[in-house]
């Protein structure tokens, strides 16, 4: 026998096939189309929100580096240079504060000196905002716009005077001496730490605060892997000696952290595939589905099932060439030019062209990803041809035959769509099952977003936004300004939840054994007191009053009180607390309650009505935080959190428009294939009516399943994306608000589409539509 090449034939015969059904190829490249542009998207404005995360972070240290040596000597800082692992290793050193600027009195501003290193390498990647110069001369001065802001300077300029008193931080310094001077303002600077300035060389070697000194000095290591373990950093400590009360902080959990982030974002990108795979090959299901008809009389003329997969793989392929590019295209230009607008417009800040990564690898991932999902969602399809005979082929009409349940209550419209939803087992399964996923994968990304957002992260780690702060509490003579009235005005402020006030006085607490010894032991232990344990307390023990033992007796109010009883196991009876006979204890730098808990403490109010009285009251608890702790600087997160959230939600949206595009796609073709079905109910007196309201209830079926599904697949793997991504500890908190609003919108859209699908094909005559399914 000849071999007959009829390759030119089937190509020919493709080329025909393709031209005919140019609807349907358009639905199919628009789902490569729109895949590709979801994979580049994703991985692009991903990376792009994930920088953005990890920048704000860096910005709320106001430094980015991996470990830090407290107090490090001249040759424990030379050696770590010279170490492998080491990137960069940065000096800084906290040498003064300010406490005043003019006649203004301020909250202890913290002024600092850093290295060549430190502040190139380090600080300046972590600024949002840098203008001017480091500080060179010894009367020149770098502030934060926070601290400017305290001064009452909101248009700061380069080489303005600022008249300021300070105190240096050496250890023989003394409380009250005090040094005014004034500076030039070399530079300013935002990044999210609160109030604090750089000054220079010359300035930091006049204060006399040496880098050894306890808590001041610090060196700050960037490794060159920033995966490290603890055996590392025991490995480090052995070869620079430690000594006295040196420590090396770092995060032992890094690399378990990042396992976590890692496996988060897996879980997110799998997601993202296996959406993007199930919308082309629904689509493909569908083409290839409404052409098996044509495929048989294929099959009758000689058409072997080679091919015709053939003839099917080649218009795929087409398909792919058009669809991909397309998808390249519409992702250049919203990642270059609409994202990257959006976002300097929520952050001014931002340099040009910022989004995330738009490499070429994500180019080749993204097409190539469309192209091997096309080939491999066809290969069910195309099978599902081959074997179709030329008969069962001539008799297929695109809807799998009725059958009527025993338990059928009859031709009701109800029943009737229940059996229409799960007619076509196959198709329904993997219809519902990806509109589920995309639906899952929206929610998996909002709780993503959700376990970086600003709002819960400061909600968490601080319970307030602002304060107002007495400035005589600073000073010698103390007053209490914050009153009643004030308070009552604060509150009537449009934007203001509520007002919690707190007044303090110092207060001296005589030496007690049984109440502070054990807390004062351990904490002399510790690396934070410089001190001798046996002077001191000889000292304490003559001079009660002594500055180093005093402490401050604050008031709150019953927010304040609510806020602090909730955190605790057995809470503290609120009438007795008011009465004051019961009180919280607050601590630093030790562990557990060192016995302090329900002992009853003596001290006296110098500056009370009574200041030579003593009075005694029960520690009802210990608690390791003062009350509503300063949030410091972050009220300057607004512009990045507007750009986390606008590449959040961008990702979102896009697979929500994914999700949706791909329901009406198979609802489109489900109804079209069901005209010849249509027609003859109209036939036997169905009217239109009536099957509208029938597909209603499919569309609502559909919907609802879809949900349902969603949540089963969405709110576990929500939970464990939203575990690992939290960073802060935050509790677990879902848009549940946001996620009704996506539902009800769902619901929506599922229902007019059918509708819309039905209405246009009513206008068909009865005739024309039997045609259809001839």
């Amino acid at each position: 026998m000849l071999r007959v090449d009829n390759k030119k034939v089937i190509t020919e015969l493709a080329k025909t096939t393709y031209r005919a059904n140019r609807k349907r190829n358009i639905l199919t490249i628009t789902a490569i189309f729109l895949t590709t542009f979801l994979i580049c998207t994703v991985i692009s404005i991903g990376s792009g929100y994930w920088d953005a995360v990890t920048l704000r972070q860096q910005r709320m240290h106001g430094m980015d580096y991996d470990i830090e040596l407290s107090e490090p000597r001249e040759d424990q800082v030379s050696l770590i240079r010279e170490m492998e692992p080491v990137k960069y290793a940065g000096l800084c050193v906290k040498c003064a504060v300010l406490s005043q600027y003019g006649q203004n009195s301020l909250d202890k501003i913290r002024l600092f000196w850093a290295d060549e290193i430190c502040w190139e390498k380090q600080i300046i990647p972590a600024l949002e905002v840098c203008e001017g110069e480091y500080p060179k001369q010894e009367n020149e001065i770098m502030l934060s716009k926070a601290a400017l802001r305290d001064m009452g300077i909101d248009t700061p300029e380069t080489g303005m005077r600022l008249a300021l008193t300070y105190q240096t931080l050496a250890e023989e310094t003394k409380e009250d001496e005090e040094i005014s001077e004034e500076f030039v303002l070399s530079g300013w600077f935002l990044d999210y730490t609160g109030s604090r300035g750089y000054v220079s060389e010359q300035f930091y070697r006049t204060t006399g605060v040496k880098q050894t000194d306890l808590t001041q000095g610090a060196l700050k290591i960037s490794l060159k892997n920033p995966l490290y373990s603890e055996e590392d950093i025991v490995e480090m400590q052995n070869q620079i000696s430690l000594e006295g009360n040196q420590i090396i902080e770092t995060d032992y959990d890094t690399i378990s952290n990042l396992c976590k982030t890692i496996a988060g974002l897996t879980v997110l990108l799998l997601l993202v595939f296996f959406s993007g795979y199930l919308f082309i090959y629904n689509t493909l299901y569908i083409s290839v589905n409404r052409e098996i008809r044509y495929y048989g009389q294929l099959k009758t003329l000689g058409t072997t099932s080679k091919q015709l997969r053939s003839l099917i793989y080649k218009q795929i392929c087409w398909n792919s060439i058009l669809g991909i590019p397309l998808g390249l295209l519409l992702f250049g230009i919203v990642g270059k030019l609409v994202i990257p607008l959006v976002l300097r417009a929520a952050n001014p800040t931002l340099p040009a062209g910022t989004m995330g990564a738009s490499a070429w690898q994500v180019f080749v991932l993204a097409a190539a990803f469309a192209y091997l999902t096309a080939l491999v969602s066809s290969r069910k399809p195309a099978k599902m041809a081959e074997d179709c005979s030329p008969v069962e082929a001539l008799n297929y009409i695109g809807t799998a035959k009725r059958t009527r349940s025993r338990r059928s209550r009859g031709g009701d419209l109800f029943s009737m769509a229940v059996q229409n939803l799960f007619r076509e087992k196959k198709q329904c399964t993997v219809s519902l099952f990806s509109l589920s996923l995309a639906v899952s994968l929206f929610m998996v990304i909002q709780a993503a977003v959700s376990a970086n957002n600003a709002k819960n992260i400061l909600n968490q780690i601080y319970d307030y936004d602002m304060r107002v702060l007495n400035q005589t509490l600073l000073s010698d003579q103390e007053e209490q300004v914050i009153t009643e009235t004030l308070s009552r005005e604060i509150e009537k402020v449009d934007g203001v939840k509520s007002v919690r006030v707190l007044t303090s006085a110092t207060a001296a607490v005589p030496y007690q054994e049984e109440v502070y010894g054990e807390y004062y032991r351990e904490l002399y232990e510790s690396r934070y007191s410089s001190g001798n344990y046996e002077k001191d307390m000889k000292l304490y023990h003559r001079q009660p009053d002594y500055f180093l033992f005093t402490c401050r007796i604050v008031g709150i109010d019953a927010l304040e009180f609510e806020r602090l009883n909730q955190k605790l196991e057995e809470p503290l009876d609120q009438q007795a607390f008011e009465k004051g006979k019961l009180a919280f204890a607050s601590k630093s730098f030790t562990s557990g309650d060192n016995g302090i808990t329900g002992k009853t403490v003596r001290f006296s109010v110098p500056s009370g009505v009574q200041p030579q009285e003593e009075e005694c009251i029960k520690i009802g608890a210990v608690i390791e935080e003062f009350p509503a702790y300063y949030s410091a600087g972050y009220g300057d997160m607004k512009n990045t959190e507007n750009q986390v959230l606008i590449l959040g939600n961008s990702v979102g949206f896009i697979i929500m428009l994914l999700s949706l595009l791909n329901f009406v796609n198979m609802m489109s073709a489900g109804i079209q294939n069901r005209a010849k079905e249509f027609a003859v109910l109209e036939s036997i007196g169905m009217t239109g009516q009536q099957i509208r309201r029938m597909i209603t209830l499919e569309s609502l079926g559909y919907a609802g399943l879809a949900i349902l599904l969603s949540l089963l697949i969405g709110l576990p793997v929500s939970g464990f994306v939203f575990h690992s991504l939290n960073r802060y500890g935050i509790p677990l908190s879902l848009p549940i608000i946001g996620n009704l609003i996506v539902f009800g919108f769902i619901i929506t859209v599922c229902v007019l589409t059918a509708r819309l699908v039905f209405n246009r094909s009513e206008k068909e005559t009865i005739m024309e539509l039997l045609r259809k399914g001839e």
